[in-house]
């Protein structure tokens, strides 16, 4: 199976992700990146953590913190690097599940660049728990191969990146790299700690995720600049991807700003 880490950017932490660090910390090899400016007090706190937190005090985002945790586990011989977001919920037998499945799947693990575990499923027999080939993966529960990513170049630290790094993985797909999906791992959740706002129409509750305007502009300008990039250079069908989730990230987000300004008004 190779050497594999568990790694997991941080910013201004919960008590929540402070707990599930430590947990991690106790059984699993462990790298953080603290985005929390001057640092997470918290995170300071926890003994032995300060050897494998490789924050400075800067929030220097999401690209640049995989960026340098992949660089940093090339240098210490670690082949496998599984990320989570901070806000990704995750237990003790999410890990075991996914450890095991890396024992039984050790010879296939260097044909992917990336795969991606998927909780919320009812599959859990971890025998007929099969890679399913994906055009996207997001970062969060993914099992980075280190060295297939770094030649590939890595995250490109200039790209503000989502929960997908769409540009990564353009480049992997262009580049011949495979990317994967295994359904089935129990208690991995991306959505129960997701800070999502909700307001009581009618009787119906709805909720929703609010982002500041320039970022949604940022986002969507990047992706139709990678579409242009796809539909030229290809692979094509990733230019229509991208179309199609900067739309439908526009229509949500228009759906976001009028249900914040509702909730804004009737306060």
């Amino acid at each position: 199976m190779g050497s594999f880490c568990i790694c997991i950017i941080t910013y201004y932490p919960t008590e929540a992700v402070i707990d599930r660090i430590k947990n991690v910390l106790s059984s699993w090899p462990l790298l953080i990146y603290d985005n929390t400016p001057n640092g997470s007090e918290e995170l300071l706190k926890i003994e032995g953590l300060q050897d494998c937190n490789l924050g400075d005090g800067f929030n220097h985002g999401v690209g640049v913190a995989l960026q340098r945790l992949m660089r940093q586990a090339e240098t210490t011989g670690i082949e496998q690097l599984l990320y989570f977001d901070q806000d990704t919920f995750f237990s003790n037998d999410s890990l075991l599940w996914i450890e095991d499945w890396m024992q039984i799947h050790a010879e296939d693990l260097q044909k992917y660049t990336i795969l991606n575990f998927v909780g919320n499923s009812p599959q859990r027999d971890i025998k007929s728990a099969c890679v399913e080939g994906k055009p996207l993966l997001i970062n969060s529960g993914s099992l980075f191969n280190v060295g297939a990513a770094l030649k590939f170049g890595g995250h490109n630290e200039k790209y503000f990146l989502e929960c997908v790094d769409y540009e990564f993985c353009l480049r992997v797909a262009q580049q011949g790299g495979v990317m994967g999906a295994v359904k089935g791992c129990p208690d991995l959740d991306h959505f129960i700690e997701q800070p999502l706002k909700s307001i009581d129409i009618l009787g119906r509750e709805y909720q929703f995720r609010f982002y500041p305007i320039p970022r949604t502009m940022s986002f969507i300008v990047t992706l139709l600049k990678l579409a242009t990039i796809s539909l030229i250079l290809g692979p094509r069908k990733y230019g229509y991807i991208f179309l199609r989730n900067s739309l439908t990230h526009f229509v949500s987000q228009g759906r976001s700003l009028i249900l914040n300004s509702l909730k804004m008004a009737w306060r």
